[in-house]
């Protein structure tokens, strides 16, 4: 939930509360289109990247 804290639109938090209301209490069926939609965003804005960070001093 700290996701919608990171937009200052009053339009775009509601817009985030809906989805994540939605997904608690829809179906699997909607729960997959949603999750669907968030992976084609993803992609979308290349936010689907994986980074690994490799400190070579930790142990």
């Amino acid at each position: 939930m700290g996701q919608r804290n990171g937009h200052t639109s009053e339009e775009m938090q509601k817009l985030l509360i809906n989805r994540e209301r939605e997904f608690f209490t829809g179906n699997k069926y909607e729960q997959d289109s949603i999750k669907r939609n968030i992976r084609y965003w993803e992609h979308e804005r290349g936010l689907d990247k994986l980074f690994l960070y490799c400190d070579p001093t930790e142990e």
